[in-house]
């Protein structure tokens, strides 16, 4: 997962619609200004975001990689959350 963190809001929408294209992405969700994009592994993944960033001129304050917990995984597929004994 990458999280983008976006300076102007405006520009949110035509950011997320630009990464879209890609292959690698999964899915895209924008939080308060923010991107949330999954991607399939790739290796090339966030190198790619980032240039299509610096290419596009979006004021990008923040970027972000994290590989999603176990939990966040069982989470994504299921719903909801592992519960314990």
């Amino acid at each position: 997962m990458i999280e983008l963190g976006q300076g102007v809001p405006s520009d949110i929408k035509d950011l997320a619609e630009a990464i879209q294209r890609f292959e690698f992405v999964r899915e895209i969700h924008e939080r308060n200004n923010t991107l949330e994009v999954w991607v399939k592994p790739q290796e090339d993944a966030f190198a790619t975001l980032f240039q299509k960033v610096g290419n596009g001129n979006y004021p990008v304050q923040a970027i972000h990689y994290m590989r999603p917990s176990l939990e966040e995984v069982f989470i994504r597929h299921t719903g909801h959350k592992i519960r314990g004994d």
